[in-house]
């Protein structure tokens, strides 16, 4: 990035022309800019660049500055985790092919990494005993794909990568990270299926990967986890039917199906499990709402909107404590009973269908 000091004497409005390039003098590179920076893209190393400010006022004048230069240093050499003791070699080598495989020169931060011996040093990476503990590199730009390597981070407890770029497929060897608690890949460019192998998680606790444009069914191993409190699969493309395994998850706080092509009844089973937050909304359910979701008891955030669900509401939805209930855009009818209006009343958030039972 190229920075200069400028202004105007008169503190009128100043602009400037940027010269730059190889030769000397330097060629015209941008004008009418106002910012006193500019950035010249991806340089060449070991190259020699010129660059020249010219500012101008709203008067017409002009002061035009020196010819200044720079050299840019050589390509650094290949990194190597010969000489890295902190982590297990396998480990570095994941890391390393994390920040090839991810464009790593082009993080947000990326401070230390492969310029350093020491990985539990570089920016997001925490270790502990045995190794890699936690990779936090969310909202940090990285592009292009999850590099398979990452399956061998084997102490590795917490992997944040969302907010990000990333694209390609989820690769399944991560379904090989024992130890992993939280998995977070929300909010990239992600596209295939859902790989089976991360019911092999045994450990986990967050299972995030809502935004992106994954296909294909929900993969009835998710149902596995014995400690997942949140499952968050919104915004996607999944198509099929939920798998009544979710309701195997005895300690779902949150589940958020949301936003994707899913199709078919709400299996009954799913209610096995109470969780806090239930969002099966923006799909294509069919069917009716099942009684076993009216025996939940600590549900209290409800949307089954913009679905083709149909017939009346259970009757047993009245012993719901609900601060929000949507149910709009959907061919489910209100039973037309004093109770169930007075219960309704009661929900500060509600969206009905409009639709009264005859």
């Amino acid at each position: 990035m190229l920075s200069w000091q400028g202004g105007d004497l008169d503190n009128d409005a100043v602009t400037y022309a940027i010269a730059f390039g190889t030769s000397n003098p330097p060629p015209l590179a941008a004008t009418e800019q106002t910012a006193t920076t500019y950035f010249p893209g991806i340089l060449n190393t070991e190259t020699t660049y010129y660059w020249q400010i010219t500012a101008s006022d709203k008067d017409g004048l002009n002061t035009v500055g020196p010819v200044w230069h720079f050299t840019t240093g050589t390509k650094s050499a290949k990194f190597s985790c010969s000489s890295v003791s902190q982590i297990p070699k396998v480990e570095c080598e994941a890391l390393v092919a994390l920040y090839v495989s991810t464009n790593g020169p082009d993080w947000t931060y990326n401070r230390r990494w492969l310029r350093s011996s020491r990985p539990c040093d570089w920016y997001g990476v925490e270790c502990g005993p045995g190794g890699v503990q936690g990779l936090y590199l969310d909202a940090n730009d990285l592009t292009g794909s999850i590099p398979s390597q990452l399956g061998n981070l084997a102490s590795l407890m917490y992997l944040d990568l969302g907010w990000n770029q990333l694209t390609g497929s989820i690769p399944p060897q991560l379904g090989n990270l024992a130890n992993l608690r939280l998995l977070n890949l929300a909010w990239n460019l992600l596209a295939g299926s859902i790989p089976p192998q991360l019911g092999n998680l045994a450990s986990l606790e967050i299972l995030h990967l809502d935004a992106n444009g994954l296909t294909g069914s929900i993969p009835p191993e998710l149902g596995s986890f014995a400690y997942l409190w949140s499952l968050q699969l919104a915004g996607n493309l999944l198509s099929g039917s939920i798998p009544p395994e979710l309701g195997n998850l005895p300690l779902l706080s949150t589940l958020d199906l949301s936003y994707n092509r899913l199709s078919g009844s709400i299996p009954p089973e799913l209610f096995n499990t109470d969780p806090l937050y239930l969002h099966l909304n923006n799909n294509q359910l069919t069917g009716a709402i099942p009684l076993e979701l009216g025996n939940l008891s600590s549900l209290n955030y409800l949307y089954l909107n913009d679905n083709q669900l149909n017939g009346p509401l259970p009757f047993n939805f009245t012993s719901l404590w609900l601060d929000a209930f949507y149910f709009g855009n959907t061919q489910v009818c209100v039973p037309n009973t004093a109770a169930f209006q007075n219960w309704l009343a009661s929900i500060k958030n509600l969206q009905s269908s409009g639709l009264t039972c005859p």
